[in-house]
């Protein structure tokens, strides 16, 4: 089958165009801490915790905890996290204690134990967690960042410019999916603040030269409309359906949800989310396929699953959900308005075929 997709310039505009689409205006408007994976074990069940304490355990409980979400000690934990504790195993007697209120749940396979907060936490704060579960109670200390308070300059977000990395983007649904954009898009998307009023605010997304944080001209640039930030230092914007011109074809995005927080500075956004329903219908020929059959093929073997579209529509849309995604507020010169691909003089391939 012939990929089209696995194109980098290909894949950005994918991704800019997914972003443009959340905030695009012909849809029904409806509603991370940056931080690496957890990778490291912060508790043990067979030789004691290594970041808490382990007590009352017993000789027949053999499950550890893998990992923690944030990592025990941690000094930048995101204040709208979960907190999520992943064991060995599954242990239906595990239950998580915290200095705060919150919501326990575990995944489908019962491995991992998720702690939710009732409300978001406390900026810039020290919290303890423990999980008091068949082997001993570990726990885990970590403190917020300052996500979360107060922006000081309100005049600065007009006209900031935000880079988002397309390369670091974290998924946590289609990973496999995800994982081809994540590997092979290789430019920056910028998204520059305009038109704040109080409450609501528009953006221009573009994407970037190459090796630069400059705005590559050749490539289209879009207006988007309603970026809520009533809930300053939160940034919202969600959607029920929207579509916009992709390789070929139409794609539909259905519920569609993005937040993310705005530094008391103004100097990134951390928090940064995505979640939304894309139609495969809309990528058949990017995708070099015959059907959606086809297609719902091609994404089965990166782990993914075709489901039925909203309201009525075909099994043909996939899941696509990203989080702790952090973006720079990197300054410069406005970004512009471009309507077509190719056609601004100041782009290389336009100079090169000259008048």
């Amino acid at each position: 089958m012939r990929i089209h997709l696995l194109h980098s310039g290909l894949l950005t505009g994918l991704l800019t165009g997914l972003l443009s689409g959340l905030f695009a205006c012909n849809g029904d408007k409806a509603a991370d801490s940056g931080a690496p994976d957890a990778t490291t074990a912060t508790a043990t069940g067979t030789s004691g915790a290594t970041g808490g304490s382990t007590t009352g355990g017993t000789a027949d409980c053999e499950i550890t905890v893998d990992s923690t979400w944030p990592e025990d000690g941690a000094t930048d934990a995101y204040y709208r996290d979960a907190i999520s504790f992943h064991l060995s195993a599954a242990d239906p007697t595990a239950q998580v204690s915290a200095d705060f209120a919150g919501t326990q749940t575990t995944t489908d396979d019962g491995a991992t134990i998720i702690f939710t907060p009732d409300a978001p936490l406390e900026p810039s704060t020290a919290y303890t967690v423990t999980l008091d579960y068949c082997y001993g109670a570990p726990s885990i200390s970590f403190t917020t960042s300052s996500l979360g308070e107060s922006i000081t300059d309100m005049g600065a977000l007009n006209g900031a410019i935000f880079e988002l990395d397309t390369s670091s983007v974290h998924w946590v649904s289609s990973e496999g999916v995800g994982g081809v954009l994540a590997g092979l898009l290789n430019r920056p998307i910028l998204m520059q603040i305009q038109g704040y009023d109080g409450k609501n605010a528009s953006a221009l997304l573009a994407i970037a030269e190459s090796g630069s944080d400059r705005q590559d001209f050749c490539y289209r640039s879009y207006q988007v409309d309603g970026l809520d930030l009533s809930a300053l230092p939160l940034m919202t914007y969600s959607v029920a359906e929207t579509s916009f011109s992709f390789y070929k074809d139409d794609l539909s995005c259905y519920d569609i949800n993005i937040e993310g927080t705005i530094a008391s500075d103004v100097s990134g956004i951390g928090g940064f989310e995505l979640s939304l329903l894309v139609d495969l219908g809309g990528m058949l020929e990017a995708l070099g396929s015959a059907d959606i059959a086809a297609a719902c093929d091609f994404v089965a073997s990166l782990g993914a699953e075709c489901e039925p579209c909203p309201r009525g529509g075909t099994m043909s849309c996939i899941q696509l959900a990203a989080d702790r995604i952090s973006m720079p507020e990197i300054g410069g010169r406005d970004l512009e308005l471009i309507d077509k691909r190719d056609t601004d003089p100041r782009c290389e391939k336009v100079k090169q075929k000259g008048p």
